[in-house]
Order: structure tokens, then C-alpha cells, then sequence
């Protein structure tokens, strides 16, 4: 009976959140940091936006490794998200050129459907299989903004190409 008299006096939401937060689950575990994406696939990319949105991430998509560079000009993103597979310039490509320029002040992730990749050079700080889940997402995310990046304004260019 005491339990039921709880609940029902309690906002359940704000409980909610109490115990994610005891639990080291941040609401929106990227709303520090500037994310730049490079997808060609409208259907990933609008997912991405959402995923970003949700954990409450500054953010610029492009189509591909190409669009982003030149995107993000002089610009300091904290994260880069980077498909595997695009074309003119795919995630690899797309990484070194970015660890060329902005050396380990960027966190890579990369999106992929294929197994078979090869990580030996290290580009990437975090790989993710495709298809993404929320969750999975979250979790990736969440783990730059909790370390010591330096923050950076958002690129200031806008996206090309549909989101």
C-alpha cells in the first residue's frame, strides 16, 4: 500500500531521470560538442540527424568525405561521423585527411555495414556496425563529450545536399 500511495504522489518522470543520471546516463550526452557527419545515404543521414537531435549534438551533414572537408573549412569539430563506403571520397580518405589536419583534437567514428574493414592505421576511435540502434548510438557519443576535448564552436558553414 505504501508503494502504491509513492507512485502515485511522484512524478514518475522525474524519478525517471534521477536514476538515469544516478546511473551516469546524460539525457543528451553530446548537447557539448560540434559533430560534422559525412553519409550518402538520405535514409542514414536522416536517422543520424535524429540520433544527433535526440542527444542534443550541434551538427552539419554532407553526402560525402569531399563535402565535409571543404564543409568544414577552418572549422574545429570535436566528432566526425564518417560512412565507410561514399563516393568522390569515402570515410577513410575523409578520416586521414582530417587527422592530417586536425591531428587527436577530432574523435572519428565510423559508420560501416561491412565487417571486413581494416582499422590497423587506427583512424578511427570508435566503429560502429550498421544498422545503428539509439542506444548503441548514445552510448558512442556520449563517451567524447565525457572526455577532455577540447569544445569547439559548430562548423560554421551549412550542410550540403538533402538531410
Amino acid at each position: 500500500m505504501t508503494y502504491r500511495s509513492y507512485l502515485s504522489t511522484t512524478n514518475l518522470p522525474d524519478v525517471f531521470r534521477a536514476l538515469a543520471h544516478a546511473a551516469g546516463i546524460e539525457e543528451e550526452p553530446a548537447a557539448n560538442l560540434a559533430v560534422v557527419v559525412a553519409e550518402d545515404d538520405p535514409v542514414n543521414r536522416r536517422m543520424l540527424s535524429a540520433f544527433l537531435t535526440k542527444c542534443g549534438a550541434q551538427f552539419e551533414v554532407y553526402v560525402n568525405g569531399a563535402d565535409l572537408l571543404t564543409g568544414v573549412g577552418d572549422g574545429r569539430p570535436n566528432v566526425a561521423i564518417v560512412d565507410y563506403h561514399m563516393p568522390v571520397m569515402d570515410g577513410p580518405k575523409c578520416a586521414q585527411r582530417l587527422r592530417d589536419r586536425l591531428g587527436v583534437d577530432i574523435r572519428i567514428i565510423l559508420m560501416t555495414g561491412d565487417v571486413s574493414f581494416d582499422n590497423s592505421d587506427a583512424l578511427f576511435d570508435t566503429i560502429l556496425i550498421k544498422p545503428v540502434r539509439l542506444g548503441m548510438f548514445r552510448k558512442a557519443i556520449g563517451a567524447f563529450s565525457r572526455s577532455t576535448l577540447p569544445i569547439s564552436p559548430a562548423p560554421s558553414r551549412p550542410a550540403t545536399g538533402p538531410a
